[in-house]
């Protein structure tokens, strides 16, 4: 949110049609797009949220760049874009699919390719551009334990880093790791590979009330699933289990977002029409679906696969299809 409007990425279409940058005000729906990349030097395909700091607004490309490895951008809201970084020179990340987060006045990020071993690193990039990687992943490496293949963004807290990666660990199943500013990586938590349990974690975490909650996959249905966690990788608890009904959601992509005091989330598949859900947990783990997509006429949206954005008391979020043209939609959920 940046004066007034909701701000996002499409991972295609525009102009060039690799993935544009668009505005949309919560009250009424007017968007305008704002700028289409053009791949080549300029990035390419966009698959992250954005982050607004002092007035502008910064992301990631997956791809482009003037080493076609993906990018750290800038963009103003009138629309004037930079590239500030572009990945994969020697032994630089590559292939950002996450987001930025902000720490003490520094943007940090991950990337799922690159590095020593190729397995993704986490990076730190000033405003102005300078870019430093901190820690590659070691996941594969003989007697190595390290994750691998990042695709969450980072929670900032206090001057660290947490994060989960999907693979790596010593369970293969992913891990939960804390990093500090400096680079010193420390894993509190490996996800054990066998059902029941949460595993192979794709999105990033929620600080709610001291305790980390997050979405991953596995559970008893190997559907995905809601854990929870202590922020020094302690008392890992399965929540809740999707596709434990026949209309309850399946494979939560996104994170979570928390309104008066309860858990809201999103699940990319399953619901009434096998189009993904709206859900709502309490801190005693019951879980509610509140909207299962692919319903209409009107045209609903189908297949959320990113997170819910809190403003005013009403969530915003985006599908990846359905709608009018079955390109995705922009929806509000008022709980």
């Amino acid at each position: 949110m940046l004066n007034g409007f909701l701000y996002g990425t499409t991972a295609s279409g525009g102009t060039y049609n690799d993935g544009t940058v668009f505005r949309l005000r919560p009250t009424g729906g007017q968007k305008a797009l704002l700028y289409s990349f053009k791949g080549g030097n300029d990035g390419a395909n966009p698959v992250a949220n954005l982050l607004a700091v002092d007035g502008k607004l910064f992301g990631t490309t997956q791809s482009g760049g003037a080493d076609g490895e993906g990018t750290v951008f800038r963009i103003d809201p009138n629309g004037k874009e930079m590239v500030l970084h572009s990945f994969g020179n020697q032994l630089d990340g590559a292939q950002p699919m996450a987001g930025l987060a902000l720490s003490r006045g520094v943007m940090y990020g991950t990337t799922y390719a690159g590095g020593v071993l190729n397995y993704g690193t986490v990076f730190r990039i000033t405003r102005g551009g300078a870019e430093r990687v901190l820690h590659s992943f070691l996941s594969g490496y003989s007697f190595a334990t390290d994750g691998g293949h990042p695709v969450a963004s980072l929670t900032a807290i206090a001057g660290l880093l947490y994060g989960t990666t999907p693979t790596g660990g010593k369970n293969a199943a992913g891990i939960l790791f804390t990093i500090s500013a400096k680079g010193v990586e420390k894993i509190l938590y490996d996800f054990n590979g066998s059902l029941p349990n949460a595993r192979e974690p794709h999105a990033p975490l929620l600080l709610f009330n001291g305790t980390f909650y997050g979405t991953a996959g596995g559970g008893a249905n190997d559907y995905g699933a809601v854990y929870s966690i202590q922020p020094d990788g302690t008392n890992e608890t399965l929540l809740h289990s999707f596709g434990s009904g026949s209309f309850d959601g399946r494979n939560p992509a996104a994170g979570l977002t928390a309104l008066n005091g309860k858990l809201y989330g999103t699940t990319a598949d399953g619901g009434a029409n096998g189009a993904g859900t709206i859900y709502r947990l309490t801190q005693g783990s019951i879980e509610t679906v509140l909207h299962s997509f692919g319903t209409g006429p009107p045209h609903d949206g189908s297949n959320p696969e990113a997170g819910l954005t809190l403003v005013n008391n009403a969530l915003y979020g985006t599908t990846a299809g359905g709608g009018t043209a079955g390109q995705g939609t922009v929806f509000a959920f008022r709980p």
